[in-house]
């Protein structure tokens, strides 16, 4: 407070320093969950920023994702829709396509049409940041990576389970070149991967991706544990469906 207090002094309250130090603070009052005084300081801070600097400022796009990103985390979808189509319009139009912070915008967009069941278009979305992220990250970029999850949640909520557990092999793969095998991220994306196979009629790919999953976490833990018990379970549901297939 005592900068902003100087800043202020200095320069006025509508200086783009001044404004940077209460966008600061902002985020550490969302940070803190005083949400309510946040979202006032955002949409204060983005008035400022839009009149002063102009709606494609860069300062003010910042601002603009703050505000959205704090919607949706309080689960007011529709809200940080709105917000986020906004912004996404300023970064496509001043900073291109491909531009990571174009991404993230269009990541975070689809995320919140998803959340309100808008699977038609949160689908292809998450289908244009994989493949953005991909050509400007990297297959195995963690961001990238969590795009293809989201991607294939997204798959397997509008009903192809099949393609969904695809996107989360690459997904597997792409955590083990980068973490290890051994990784959580791994292991959570490979039974999320059997479960799909098995939900697409494929008990035996399921069954395979299990055993392999068994194995290592026996290995890892011979005396057992939740993984094993879990794991234990499934897979015998996964061989009565083959028996019965």
């Amino acid at each position: 407070m005592a900068i902003l207090e100087t800043q202020e002094r200095r320069h006025g309250p509508e200086h783009p320093e001044t404004l940077a130090t209460r966008l600061s603070l902002a985020r550490i009052l969302d940070d803190r969950g005083s949400a309510a005084e946040a979202e006032a300081a955002y949409r204060e801070i983005l008035s400022v920023c839009t009149r002063i600097m102009g709606r494609d400022h860069r300062q003010t796009l910042s601002v603009h994702g703050n505000l959205a990103f704090l919607l949706a985390d309080q689960e007011r979808f529709a809200e940080a829709e709105a917000e986020y189509r906004d912004a996404l319009d300023v970064c496509r139009k001043v900073l291109g396509d491909d531009h990571p912070e174009t991404l993230t915008m269009n990541h975070n967009l689809a995320m919140a049409l998803g959340n309100q069941e808008k699977l038609a278009e949160a689908l292809p979305r998450f289908r244009d940041v994989v493949e953005g992220r991909e050509r400007t990250l990297g297959t195995d970029h963690p961001e990238t990576l969590i795009a293809r999850k989201n991607l294939g949640e997204d798959l397997s909520r509008v009903g192809q389970p099949a393609e969904s557990a695809e996107q989360f092999k690459e997904v597997a793969e792409g955590w083990a070149r980068t973490r290890g095998a051994d990784h959580d991220l791994v292991w959570d994306a490979q039974y999320r991967r059997a479960q799909l196979l098995w939900e697409a009629g494929q008990p035996r790919a399921a069954q395979g991706e299990l055993e392999a999953l068994l194995d290592r976490a026996l290995k890892a833990r011979p005396e057992g544990g939740a993984r094993v018990t879990a794991l234990q379970r499934v897979l015998m549901a996964v061989r009565a469906d083959d028996g019965a297939s």
